[in-house]
C-alpha cells in the first residue's frame, strides 16, 4: 500500500503537458530506442543495414522481455474498482455482469496516435486521421510515436489480448484514432474535435477521450474560444471527456478544456492496488477545483472536476517505436489515465441506452458517482450538494451509471420530464430564505408554487416562473409555508416535486447563535415593511425613529452652540469700538 506522500514523490519533477509519465517504468530497452530513433539513418550508414537491423531487433527483444517480466498492476485492478469489469469483490454488481461492454459504440482517442496492432487493440480500428503535421490532414491509420495514445486507448477499450488480464473499461467498443500530437509535443486538439464533429455521422462517433491539453493556466473561467468550441461540439451531440490536469494539490482552478461548461472533467484517484474502493485516496498531483467564476447565473458550472477515476500506476498497452506490433504493458500515472476510464464507462452507458444525450450522460455520472470527502456546498440541491474540490461529484460507479441509464427517460425528445428536487438555503435574516432546485434535463423553464396548505387545496400562488434554478423568498408573517415545483418545455411538463415545508418564525435563532427579533408579536403582524430583503418590525422601526430623533437633537444643539459663540465675539468687538471712541 502507498500513501499520498509516496505518490507525490513519485510524480514530482516530471513533465506536465496533460499527462504524467513514469519514465522509470518504460524499461531500459525502450529508452534506448527512443534515444536512437532520430539517428537510425546515421547508424545504418556507419555499420550497415544488416548489422543495424540485428542491433535494433536485439534491443526490441530486450525491451519486450523487460516489459513482460516486470510484475505490474493496473487495469486488472482499476477496471474492477470502477465496477465496470466483473470481479470477486463486486460481481454480480458490475456493468459487464449486466451484459454491457461497449458493443456498437465508437470512442475517439484524441492523442499521440494509437498502435492498434497491439494484442489488446487488435481489430478495434474503425477510422483515423493524422492532424499532428500542422496544416496537413492525413486520413488513414496513424502510428503512435510517443506511447501516450496507445496507453489511453487500452484503458478505454482494450480487451487485454489472449488472457484479458489488462482489459479496459469497454473492451467491445470501436476505436477512432485521431492523432493530434507528435512525439515532439505539437498539439492540434481543436482540429481533432472539429474532425470528429464533421465525421460523427459517418463513423458513429459518440465519445471523445481527450487526455492531451495545455494546462499552463489553471485560473480560466471556461469562456475562451476553445472552450466555446468544445461546448458547441457537445451541443452537436458529442460527449467530451477530458483530463483535469496534474497541477495539484495547490492549483487555483482548471485550465484548458477542463474549464469548459459542457465537458466532463475527470480527476485522478489512487486505488492503492486494491479493487475495494474504501481505501482509495485522491492522487496528490490531480488538479483541484473549482473552476473560476464566469459571472453567469449558473451556480453549478463552476463545479469542476465533474468526477474522479483511477489514475495512479495504471498498466495498459505499450507502444512500438520501430513499426512492428507493440508488445507488453507499461505503467503510467496522471489524470490522463483517469480520463479514458470514464470515456469507457460512457461507452457502456451508451451501449445500454443509445438515446442518451450528452447532458443525460453528465447528469447520470453526477448522480451515481460515489461521494467522497466533505461536500463544499451542503446547502445546494441534490446532486450538487455532493461536490467537493478534489473528487468532484465522486468516484465513478459504472454499475450504478448503467443501471440508471436503463431507467432514464430523456426530456429532450418530448418524453416525460423528471421532477426537480427542492432544497432550502437559510439566509441571515428571519423571514428570508432561498429556495433552489436541481436541473432537469430537457427543461426550458420552472414554475414554483406556494400555499399555506400542504395539499395545496387553499389558493396557491406562483412565486416564480423562469429558467433559473433558485429564488429568494421574503415572508412578513410567522407560519408554515409549503412549496412545490415542476419543470416544463414546449412539449411537456413534469409532475410536481415533493412538497417542501418551510417554518417561518420572525423570532428565530440565527446562524451565530443570537436571537434575531423580527417583530413584537408571534404572528408576525409587527413586521411593517422589508428593506433590501430584510423584514423591518416595530422594534426595528422604533430604533430607526429614535436614532433619527437623537441625530436631529445633536444637529440642533451643535448649531445653536455655534451661533452663541459667534454672537459673543460680536459683542466684544462692539465694546472695543466704544472704548476707542471715548
Amino acid at each position: 500500500m502507498r500513501g499520498e506522500e509516496e505518490v507525490e514523490e513519485e510524480i514530482e519533477g516530471k513533465e506536465s503537458v496533460g499527462w504524467e509519465l513514469e519514465e522509470e517504468k518504460r524499461g531500459l530497452g525502450r529508452q534506448i530506442l527512443i534515444i536512437l530513433h532520430p539517428y537510425i539513418g546515421y547508424i545504418i550508414g556507419c555499420i550497415g543495414m544488416k548489422k543495424a537491423a540485428v542491433l535494433l531487433l536485439a534491443i526490441c527483444m530486450f525491451s519486450s522481455a523487460l516489459s513482460l517480466a516486470v510484475p505490474v498492476r493496473g487495469l486488472n485492478v482499476s477496471s474492477c474498482a470502477l465496477k465496470a469489469r466483473d470481479s470477486s469483490e463486486y460481481s454480480p454488481g458490475t456493468a459487464w455482469d449486466m451484459g454491457y461492454k461497449g458493443d456498437g459504440v465508437n470512442i475517439a482517442i484524441l492523442d499521440t496516435g494509437v498502435d492498434d496492432g497491439h494484442e489488446s487493440l487488435d481489430g478495434r480500428f474503425v477510422a483515423g486521421v493524422d492532424l499532428s503535421k500542422g496544416d496537413y490532414e492525413i486520413e488513414g491509420n496513424p502510428d503512435d510515436t510517443n506511447g501516450h495514445g496507445t496507453h489511453c486507448a487500452g484503458i478505454a477499450l482494450g480487451d487485454g489480448g489472449g488472457d484479458g488480464v489488462f482489459a479496459g473499461a469497454a473492451p467491445e467498443a470501436g476505436l477512432l484514432d485521431v492523432k493530434i500530437a507528435s512525439a515532439l509535443g505539437f498539439g492540434a486538439t481543436m482540429d481533432g474535435i472539429e474532425w470528429c464533429e464533421q465525421k460523427k455521422d459517418l463513423y458513429n462517433i459518440r465519445v471523445l477521450s481527450i487526455s492531451y491539453g495545455d494546462f499552463g493556466d489553471t485560473d480560466e473561467d471556461g469562456s475562451d474560444s476553445n472552450c466555446r468550441k468544445a461546448n458547441a461540439a457537445v451541443e452537436a451531440g458529442l460527449i467530451l471527456v477530458v483530463s483535469a490536469g496534474n497541477d495539484g494539490p495547490d492549483n487555483r482552478g482548471m485550465g484548458g478544456l477542463a474549464a469548459a461548461d459542457r465537458t466532463i472533467c475527470v480527476a485522478a484517484v489512487d486505488d492503492m492496488e486494491t479493487v475495494e474502493r474504501e481505501d482509495d485516496v485522491m492522487a496528490t498531483f490531480s488538479s483541484r477545483g473549482p473552476r473560476m467564476d464566469d459571472g453567469d447565473d449558473d451556480l453549478y458550472d463552476e463545479l469542476k472536476p465533474d468526477v474522479s477515476a483511477p489514475g495512479v500506476d495504471i498498466s495498459a498497452p505499450d507502444f512500438s517505436i520501430t513499426g512492428q506490433h507493440a508488445l507488453g504493458y507499461v505503467s503510467h500515472s496522471g489524470t490522463s489515465m483517469a480520463c479514458p476510464h470514464v470515456a469507457g464507462v460512457v461507452a457502456l452507458m451508451l451501449g445500454a441506452n443509445p438515446s442518451l444525450t450528452p447532458e443525460d450522460v453528465k447528469d447520470i455520472l453526477h448522480i451515481t458517482a460515489e461521494p467522497r470527502g466533505q461536500p463544499d456546498h451542503p446547502h445546494y440541491p441534490y446532486p450538487h450538494n455532493k461536490w467537493n474540490r478534489e473528487y468532484g461529484y465522486g468516484m465513478v460507479d459504472a454499475h450504478a451509471a448503467v443501471q440508471m441509464t436503463l431507467e432514464w427517460e430523456t426530456g429532450s425528445d418530448g418524453t416525460e420530464l423528471e421532477a426537480p428536487t427542492l432544497a432550502r438555503e437559510h439566509l441571515k435574516w428571519p423571514g428570508v430564505f432561498r429556495l433552489s432546485w436541481s436541473t432537469t434535463p430537457g427543461a426550458e423553464s420552472y414554475t414554483l408554487q406556494e400555499s399555506r396548505s400542504s395539499s395545496f387545496t387553499d389558493p396557491s400562488t406562483t412565486t416564480y416562473s423562469g429558467s433559473s434554478t433558485g429564488s429568494t423568498i421574503t415572508k412578513a408573517k410567522t407560519g408554515t409555508y409549503y412549496y412545490r415545483i415542476k419543470a416544463s418545455n414546449s412539449q411537456t411538463e413534469s409532475d410536481w416535486s415533493s412538497t417542501l415545508s418551510v417554518e417561518v418564525d420572525l423570532e428565530v435563532q440565527s446562524e451565530d447563535g443570537n436571537t434575531d427579533q423580527g417583530g413584537n408579536n408571534s404572528d408576525g403582524e409587527g413586521v411593517l415593511f422589508t428593506f433590501y430583503g430584510m423584514p423591518v418590525g416595530l422594534i426595528e422601526a422604533g430604533g430607526i425613529i429614535l436614532g433619527i430623533v437623537i441625530l436631529t437633537l445633536i444637529v440642533v444643539v451643535v448649531t445653536r452652540m455655534r451661533k452663541r459663540k459667534g454672537g459673543g465675539a460680536g459683542k466684544g468687538e462692539m465694546r472695543d469700538e466704544r472704548k476707542e471712541e471715548a
